[in-house]
């Protein structure tokens, strides 16, 4: 089994604990402590897993999905500061926060506007995911060719992305 398949059926069977108790200690342990910070290379591979995790589960209970996402993201700079492994579940609620606005209409323009305010976060490594797959979803579906199109000419996303 890949590193990807291990943390989605990890993470998998943390989500299904979650939804029946609504207890996200596990969750965020989780995420925390396979960060791979401090250190150079942050494990890049689990913020995907964790989005598509909530694109899987979102409509088994968006309501509680999405307050958790909202809990991950209001981790503070102060609490969370760059290359601290605590950084790392925001990371992963800004990933979660896009994948929850591409599949469901009822959270897009909930969606875009946390992007939006997430893109000016202090901490480059939560401002530096955003130019990724969810967030290109949703400027795609919501019309916003032109910027989909800026951010290709500045080499912030590659066209592979795009889909």
């Amino acid at each position: 089994m890949s590193k990807k398949e291990n943390h989605k059926q990890d993470l998998g069977n943390f989500f299904d604990e979650f939804l029946k108790t609504g207890d996200d200690r596990a969750i965020i342990e989780y995420l925390v402590s396979n960060s791979n910070l401090p250190g150079r290379r942050a494990n890049l591979e689990l913020p995907a897993v964790f989005a598509e995790l909530i694109e899987d589960y979102f409509t088994k209970d968006p309501e509680r999905l999405w307050n958790l996402c909202l809990k991950l993201i209001d981790i503070s700079p102060d609490e969370a500061p760059v290359d601290n492994p605590k950084e790392f579940p925001s990371l992963c609620g800004a990933c979660a926060i896009g994948a929850s606005g591409s599949v469901s209409k009822a959270f897009f323009q909930k969606a875009f506007s946390y992007l939006e305010e997430l893109a000016n976060d202090s901490r480059w490594k939560i401002r530096g995911f955003l130019p990724r797959g969810p967030f290109i979803v949703i400027l795609a579906a919501s019309g916003f060719l032109f910027l989909i199109c800026w951010l290709l000419s500045c080499r912030v996303v590659d066209k592979t992305q795009i889909k």
